[in-house]
């Protein structure tokens, strides 16, 4: 066979096509009009939601996971669901963070009215007598107070009521109120629960339900028995519709009915038990963007060393307080804004630097790290520390970055690159003449309050006795500051002290108090606002 050098042929049509025919331009060319299909398969495994960042390379973002790598500007917003940046002064920044002052979020009330709540104290002199009121009349005067008040500040919040005994009663705004819950099975069911509680309609505003929810507070009349378990979580399922929502819990006893029972429990396995949930209930409040507060009045026992966790884990508060002053309680409460929800801050430090970790010191590897915060409020504050690895860093400055990546009330996902070039001192005196000791003091107390909650006592006792001998030695921005930082930290090493010459066999959460548990909490969520009373 004797072919020419190139010879197409269409076997279809058995037929040679010449170099120049329109058969062959067909057969040949790029289609302009290509109408196949690309499938794009796209791996969103949990990995795939880890965040690497990134340089500028003449205006564009380019991926990058290597240390000291990453040249952005110094405080870059993005929103991830319309892959947009988001200039300083954009409209969309301005929606983004600032505080919603139409503020639509729920808060749930969740009362206790166990029968303990019944009982007479001591509140207050009116006109040279003694006033005796119940510890459920303080509660509810406060609420009712709170109402009043967010329906002239904040009219369209949803405001929901629910009340724990003997029995469970989420009483909603008056109208989208449950029958009560008193089927022992109910109250043991997590998934019940959980069910019940995301089925809930959202309250209407608190602008068209105060005569409801004030004729809901003044019925509340003391029962037996405390619910609070199946309660806190069926409050807390009930904000699912709404981002960034609250829940103030108030008692004054511990929870002996259904899930989450604290009575009696002593017992490694029963600790582990009432652990397990209340970690659950935290763990499910932060993925739904809600904050859970716990009040305890002073007088009672409440088990705070468990419950606590829930409000320290959701970054709500968690204190002990006298009657009297539940109404101020509640208000700062209620005015500490919610402003982002599950919280992740990823720190990525210079290259010659490590994160340290008290637990692991001799660890000096770590240069980024992901904290999981949660929900955060316009208070919130969280520190680490830094060392050094290398003696030898060559550069003037270094570059430290933070990533932080949250969703706001609105659901959208945000994430917020801060970078912020450094000077290098090899001056000791000089670096700390710019010690910020506010700072600094925050800082000592949560360290040692992460060391005090991971069962370290005496190591965080250690690294307290060293904050105070720094902090004695240093000046602060005013005497006042001073005083309250030198008297937070010296109360704190007390506390400490008390748990390690406690040397009973006792598993270390059954032998913490209320009152100690409490400093803990506080301690773990240390605030500037503190040094400043």
């Amino acid at each position: 066979m004797q072919l020419a050098d190139d010879t197409t042929y269409v076997s279809e049509k058995a037929e040679e096509i010449s170099k120049d025919s329109d058969m062959k331009k067909e057969i040949f060319e790029v289609d302009k009009e290509d109408d196949s299909i690309i499938n794009f398969c796209i791996d969103v495994s949990g990995s795939m939601g880890q965040t690497v960042m990134t340089r500028k390379e003449k205006n564009k973002t380019v991926l990058s996971g290597e240390q000291d790598s990453m040249q952005l500007a110094d405080d870059t917003t993005y929103v991830s669901e319309k892959a947009e940046q988001i200039s300083k002064d954009s409209d969309m920044k301005k929606e983004i963070f600032e505080v919603d002052k139409e503020d639509d979020s729920i808060i749930n009330f969740c009362i206790d009215v166990s029968g303990s709540m019944g009982q007479t104290v001591m509140t207050r002199k009116e006109e040279n007598k003694t006033v005796y009121i119940s510890r459920l009349d303080a509660t509810k005067a406060a609420i009712l107070n709170q109402l009043e008040e967010l329906s002239n500040n904040k009219p369209n919040v949803k405001v929901g009521i629910t009340t724990f005994g003997s029995t469970l009663e989420y009483k909603g705004d008056g109208i989208s109120a449950l029958d009560e819950i008193c089927d022992n099975s109910v109250l043991n069911d997590k998934e019940q629960l959980l069910k019940i509680g995301t089925s809930i309609s959202p309250p209407e505003a608190i602008k068209s339900t105060l005569p409801n929810l004030t004729s809901i507070v003044k019925k509340c009349e003391p029962l037996n028995m405390t619910a609070l378990g199946p309660a806190l979580l069926l409050c807390t399922s009930a904000t699912v519709k709404c981002r960034g929502s609250k829940v103030i819990l108030c008692t004054d006893g511990m929870a002996n009915v259904g899930l989450g029972r604290l009575e009696n429990y002593t017992s490694e396995v029963d600790i582990r038990k009432a652990e397990e949930f209340y970690g659950f209930v935290s763990t499910y409040a932060n993925e739904i963007g809600t904050s859970i507060s716990i009040l305890a009045i002073s007088g009672g026992e409440c088990r705070l060393a468990e419950l606590g966790s829930v409000a320290a884990n959701t970054n709500g508060q968690v204190n002990i307080v006298d009657p009297n002053d539940l109404g101020e309680e509640f208000k700062g409460i209620l005015q500490d804004s919610i402003v982002g929800t599950n919280v992740r801050a990823t720190v990525v430090l210079p290259k010659g630097f490590y994160i340290r970790d008290y637990m692991a010191l001799d660890n000096k590897s770590i240069f980024h790290k992901t904290f999981e915060i949660g929900t955060a409020t316009a208070s919130t504050e969280f520190t680490l520390e830094y060392g050094l690895n290398t003696t030898n860093i060559e550069k003037d400055s270094v570059r430290f970055q933070l990533i932080i990546e949250y969703k706001n009330k609105k659901g959208s996902s945000i994430i917020r690159v801060i970078e912020k070039q450094m000077k290098i001192t090899r001056d000791r005196k000089k670096a700390e003449e710019k010690i910020d000791m506010n700072v600094w003091t925050v800082n000592a107390m949560q360290q040692g309050g992460r060391l005090h909650e991971r069962g370290n006592v005496h190591l965080a006792a250690s690294k307290m006795r060293a904050a105070k001998s720094y902090l004695d030695h240093r000046p602060m921005s005013s005497s006042s500051s001073k005083n309250f930082a030198a008297q937070a930290v010296g109360d704190y090493i007390d506390a400490l002290d008390d748990e390690c010459n406690d040397h009973s066999s006792a598993p270390l959460k059954a032998k913490r108090s209320d009152q100690k548990s409490k400093n803990l909490f506080s301690n773990l969520k240390f605030k500037s606002k503190n040094l400043k009373k």
